[in-house]
This record gives C-alpha cells, sequence and structure tokens, in this order.
C-alpha cells in the first residue's frame, strides 16, 4: 500500500505560516493598545494623586496651584494624543482582523481539501484490501478444491 501524499502539504504550511504571522501581528496590535490605556490610566492616577496633595496640604501656594494647572494640561494633552493613537490602533486592529480572518479561511479551505483527500484515499485502500482480500480467498479455496 502507498502512503497517504497530500499535493498541497506546502500550499498549507505556507498558509499556517502566514496566519501565524498575521496572528502575532494581532497580538502586537493587542498589546499596544493595551500599554496606551495603561498609560492613560497611570496619567489620570498621577492627576488625582497631585490633586489630593494639594488640596490636602494645610496651605495652598500659589506656585502649586500654578504647577497643579500646567500639569493638568500636559495630562490632559497626552491623554487626548493617547485617545488619538488608540483611534488609530483600532483602525489598524479592524484590518489586521480582515487579514487574519482570510489567512484562517485559507487555512481551513486547505485542511477540508486534506480531510477529504484523506478519506478518499482511505476509502481506495479498504476497496483495494477488499479486493485482496477476495482475491486471497479465491486462491486459497481454489487450491483447496484442486487438492
Amino acid at each position: 500500500m502507498k502512503k497517504f501524499q497530500f499535493q498541497l502539504e506546502s500550499a498549507l504550511a505556507f498558509r499556517q505560516q502566514r496566519l501565524e504571522a498575521e496572528q502575532a501581528r494581532m497580538d502586537m496590535l493587542h498589546q499596544e493598545r493595551l500599554q496606551l490605556i495603561q498609560e492613560a490610566q497611570e496619567l489620570q492616577r498621577r492627576w488625582v494623586e497631585a490633586q489630593h496633595l494639594v488640596v490636602e496640604s494645610p496651605s495652598v501656594d500659589p506656585v502649586e496651584l500654578a504647577a497643579l494647572a500646567g500639569f493638568h494640561r500636559g495630562t490632559e494633552q497626552r491623554k487626548s494624543r493617547i485617545v488619538e493613537q488608540v483611534q488609530e490602533l483600532d483602525g489598524r486592529i479592524v484590518k489586521q482582523r480582515k487579514l487574519l480572518l482570510e489567512a484562517t479561511r485559507e487555512v481551513r479551505l486547505i485542511e477540508k481539501l486534506k480531510a477529504r483527500r484523506l478519506k478518499e484515499w482511505s476509502a481506495q485502500m479498504e476497496r483495494e484490501l477488499e479486493n485482496e482480500a477476495a482475491d486471497f480467498y479465491l486462491a486459497k479455496w481454489g487450491r483447496h478444491l484442486s487438492q
């Protein structure tokens, strides 16, 4: 019996590598997005902490208020840039999701084809085994009759 060979095995391997690469890109985009969100949360935490320090101090120095206002402006500007970056990343994630979906479809298509070919090969091998078994039985029976 001959061994099962799938002619598109190299194409399947290539498609699987592409799928893994697209998934890695998607993971990187999600990681980058998460880092930006964490940075925005850290900025907000620092702003609230600075506010509490000024509000809870026994005396409020005008210089501290000016510094707090400047810190607030800087924090808001950075958070605004982060929001823009997150929106840009969201667009890239949507595009990457489409690429990932297409790569997944290509792999599944070839895998289904491989499964179908393996099933056909298995059925053919079964028929060959049955034919060989029948031939063997007939040959043995023929020898038995000639004795």
